[in-house]
């Protein structure tokens, strides 16, 4: 019985017909999760930021801490520095026993110092593969297992604004020619 909800449970109603003032009340008494699934705005799984703070120049970012560091890459060293979404191919597709299996890639977020070649990408010595991440589930954690296995380098990743700091001074000392002419 415990998943049923009684007549008058308030988690029930939805408060998007409500005036401003009423539903500033709510949001200060239940709180913001719980008055976004009230006002009939759904929250994710990872509470992804609604797309008009994801969009920069004219692409849409998974999260808005991509698109931060977007800004910043562009703003340091310029939009041919680097690549968005380069893909790798961690295994290729196969048939076992008559059934085909699709080949499995891991898209980064970012590459500086490598070249996209006809659908693969080519990494050189000094290639900075970075993610920007907010929560680091469990596919992205195998995925980038296999990644580190196949290619032989780790994934940057990119959680805090001191990590993005950390990054920008690494990509100076491995890519001098990649500084920005002010």
């Amino acid at each position: 019985m415990s998943g049923f909800r009684k007549r008058g449970d308030p988690r029930q109603f939805n408060i998007s017909h409500l005036g401003a003032a009423a539903q500033e009340q709510i949001r200060a008494t239940l709180g913001d999760a719980e008055f976004k699934r009230l006002s009939g705005k759904k929250v994710g799984r990872y509470q992804v930021s609604p797309v008009v703070e994801r969009v920069v120049d004219g692409v849409i970012f998974d999260s808005k801490w991509e698109s931060t560091v977007y800004k910043r890459l562009v703003a340091e060293f310029g939009r041919q520095a680097f690549s968005l979404q380069p893909v790798f191919t961690l295994q290729g597709g196969f048939v076992c026993e008559g059934k085909r299996y699709r080949a499995t890639y891991y898209i980064a977020d970012f590459l500086i110092g490598g070249t996209l070649d006809n659908q693969e990408t080519v990494l050189q010595h000094n290639s900075i593969v970075v993610d920007a991440k907010g929560h680091r589930d469990a596919v992205y954690m195998l995925k980038r297992k296999l990644f580190m296995g196949r290619y032989g380098r780790r994934v940057r990743e990119v959680k805090t604004q001191k990590d993005l700091e950390d990054l920008v001074l690494e990509i100076r000392k491995s890519h001098p020619c990649k500084q920005r002419q002010k």
